[in-house]
């Protein structure tokens, strides 16, 4: 008897992952964000966008890119998904460490570490195996010197189906 994974993602926070026409940033926008980039070493991270996905674009133009966001789309069970990301970190900042805490029914699962450093758009991902049905919740952590910081959140719905 196979069993299938149904993940539904809903992302929590508008900011990430929306989808809209590229526009012409003023020159205000475009001040505020190299300022930032050049002299926000200390400030923190931005997360520019969370999905789950696949996997990750090995090759090509798109390298390190979401490969198949999983949407409605099912997956075998106790297949490993990626949690992936994508960060702007001001120019000289190192090892800033980020935390992805994976909850289902309200309990911790899954505790990922990664760290990003300076750049315009600095993609991460961690792979896990979702290994329970129900609301699942992805939390984006900063963890700064002096406190933490939750960047995002991604919800996630899994059901395990009988196929017929």
């Amino acid at each position: 008897m196979n069993k299938i994974i149904s993940l539904a993602i809903f992302l929590s926070l508008g900011l990430i992952h929306q989808a809209s026409a590229i526009e012409m940033p003023s020159t205000e926008e475009v001040k505020k964000v190299m300022d930032f980039y050049y002299e926000g070493n200390g400030m923190g991270v931005v997360l520019l966008e969370a999905q789950v996905c696949h996997g990750t674009v090995q090759a090509g133009p798109k390298k390190h890119e979401c490969a198949g966001p999983i949407g409605m789309n099912p997956i075998q069970e106790g297949q490993e998904i990626v949690f992936w990301t994508s960060f702007f970190v001001p120019k000289d900042s190192e090892n800033e460490n980020i935390m992805i805490s994976f909850e289902n029914g309200g309990f911790p699962k899954f505790l990922k570490q990664m760290s990003v450093k300076g750049a315009t758009r600095y993609r991460n991902w961690v792979k896990v195996k979702p290994n329970s049905d129900g609301e699942w919740t992805a939390r984006i952590i900063h963890e700064g010197k002096d406190d933490s910081t939750q960047l995002g959140t991604v919800i996630f719905n899994v059901q395990t189906l009988k196929q017929q």
